[in-house]
């Protein structure tokens, strides 16, 4: 899900589009801090080609991260992790406030980034 850039990262997003389904979904909202530390399955806000971008982190190393959108083929180019503007740390979805860092969260955010490589792979092209 992305959004045209602003000039400075925002604390709170609107998300349009289906790159996130079914955990975020159109008209959610996210919010967003600045990231102490980034981990494998959060969700994070990124600039790419002029807008933002908000999908998860699903490879930490090196000085970078990559990120996918859960509905995605594919990964997001890599970006240094220095470039991360802000990590999710609620949504609201539907009216309904999800905090970010609730234990089967952080657990299911995990577990959808390890998955994904392998549910993209057994999809048909």
């Amino acid at each position: 899900m992305s959004q045209k850039r602003c000039e400075a990262p925002p604390r709170v997003l609107i998300a349009r589009g289906h790159s996130m389904f079914p955990f975020v979904i159109d008209g959610s909202i996210l919010f967003f801090e600045r990231p102490a530390a980034v981990q494998v399955g959060d969700i994070v806000l990124t600039e790419a080609g002029g807008r933002w971008l908000a999908h998860r982190v699903v490879c930490t190393g090196h000085g970078t991260i990559t990120t996918w959108g859960d509905f995605n083929r594919q990964p997001d180019p890599a970006v240094a992790s220095d470039r991360v503007l802000g990590r999710c740390v609620q949504v609201r979805r539907k009216g309904t406030d999800i905090s970010m860092d609730l234990p089967c969260v952080r657990v299911t955010g995990w577990l959808l980034a390890k998955a994904l490589p392998l549910l993209k792979a057994l999809l048909p092209p």
